[in-house]
Order: C-alpha cells, then structure tokens, then sequence
C-alpha cells in the first residue's frame, strides 16, 4: 500500500451503513485491520432509521464521519429475491428532493 493511500485514511471516521451484515461487516473487519487510526461507525437499525431524515443527519452528527460507505440495504433472502426478480424495494422513500 503506498503512503498516500495510508495517509487518506489517517484519523478518519468512517461510517458504515450495513455494517453489521455479510459484506459490511467484513469492511469494518478490514478497515479496522488495515488502518489503526481509523474510528468505524456503523449505525445500528435499532437506534437510527436511515429511511427517515432526522435519523440520517443524527447519525452524522453522532459520528462525526468524515467518509460514508453505504451498504445499507432491506433484504429478505435468496426465496425473496427469488420470488421478486427485478423488483426494488416498496418500502424505500426518497427525503433527498424534500
């Protein structure tokens, strides 16, 4: 790894969407490894509802993040997806334009 990557990631915080599933969890794993001045946050679904806005800028205040990774995502598993081929999520709404 060259320094200037090392040095990208130096006393950074970074926040996690997803970080407690299958392949969040192995970022946070690797980040945590890699970088010793690292902070990872990872914003548990039982404290912040990342679907709704107020939840989203606590999140960030309560992080102080400077890097967001966002792996966030309802799933329901191989049958889920097999029996909604192609289909997104209903649940998922847009704050973005509000």
């Amino acid at each position: 790894m060259s320094a200037g990557t090392h040095d990208y990631w130096d006393d950074t915080t970074v926040m996690v969407t997803g970080g407690a599933g299958f392949p969040g969890s192995h970022l946070v794993e690797d980040l945590e490894s890699r970088f010793d001045t690292v902070d990872v946050f990872v914003p548990r679904s039982d404290e912040y509802d990342l679907r709704e806005k107020d939840d989203i800028k606590r999140a960030f205040e309560d992080s102080n993040a400077d890097i967001l990774i966002h792996l966030a995502a309802t799933v329901g598993g191989i049958g889920a997806n097999r029996e909604n081929l192609g289909r997104t999520s209903t649940t998922t709404r847009s704050w973005v334009s509000s």
